[in-house]
C-alpha cells in the first residue's frame, strides 16, 4: 500500500485517522486507543515473556534489603492515595459490576 510522504503512518485511500473497514484504509487511533501501539505492545510482551525468565526478573526486582522495602512501600501508599482521589471506584468497588470491571449503572465512578 502507497504511504503518505507527509503522514508516513497513514496506509491507503483517505486521511489519517479516517476511514472504515472495506475501503483498504484502517482507523488511527490516537491517545487511549491507539490500536497500533496496543498491538506493537502486545507482541514485544508475548515476545518477552516467551525469551525471557520473568520469575527471575521478578526475583531480581524484590528489595534488596529493608530500607529499599520501606521506601518501596511508601511509594505504593502514596501512589494509591492519588490514586483514590481521582478514582471513587478505588474507595468503593463495591460499585464496580462483577467480572467486568465497569461502574454498575454505566458512569465513570468519578466525583
Amino acid at each position: 500500500m502507497a504511504q503518505d510522504k507527509q503522514n508516513p503512518g497513514s496506509r491507503g485511500k483517505g486521511t489519517a485517522g479516517k476511514g472504515t473497514a472495506g475501503e483498504g484504509t484502517a482507523p488511527k487511533v490516537q491517545g487511549e486507543g491507539d490500536y497500533d501501539a496496543a498491538r506493537r505492545y502486545e507482541e514485544k510482551l508475548r515476545d518477552h515473556v516467551q525469551h525471557h525468565d520473568v520469575e527471575k526478573e521478578a526475583r531480581d526486582a524484590e528489595p534488596a534489603n529493608q530500607g529499599e522495602k520501606r521506601e518501596m512501600e511508601r511509594a505504593e501508599e502514596q501512589g494509591k492515595r492519588r490514586a483514590k482521589e481521582e478514582d471513587t471506584l478505588l474507595e468503593h468497588p463495591e460499585n464496580i459490576e462483577a467480572g467486568t470491571g465497569k461502574p454498575v449503572g454505566g458512569g465513570t465512578g468519578r466525583k
